[in-house]
């Protein structure tokens, strides 16, 4: 993500934002797992998963949906992580 990319290159950080989206957003965790268009779909069918547990997950607050996801949802995060990152690459390197 770009919030860790360019802390190494020394890049501000209001300036390490997202390239895969228009939003002018910061590239940081919270925009890569809620808010970023790229991963609309993957976002869609992992969320709909959690949903089926926790009804009103996406009623809650971010770090609230962070702590269920972590504690209740571990697996599913890391198989959506590990899609998002497939479809990053194939988008980078298209």
């Amino acid at each position: 993500l770009a919030i860790e990319t360019g802390r190494f290159q020394g890049v501000k950080l209001e300036e390490r934002l997202c390239i895969f989206c228009n939003s002018g957003a910061v590239e940081d965790e919270v925009h890569f797992l809620f808010d970023c268009s790229l991963y609309n779909d993957l976002r869609e069918e992992f969320f709909n998963t959690v949903i089926v547990t926790n009804p009103n997950f996406i009623y809650e607050s971010f770090e609230e949906q962070l702590k269920i996801l972590f504690s209740d949802h571990h697996r599913k995060l890391a198989k959506f992580i590990k899609k998002s990152y497939l479809k990053r690459k194939a988008t980078l390197y298209a």
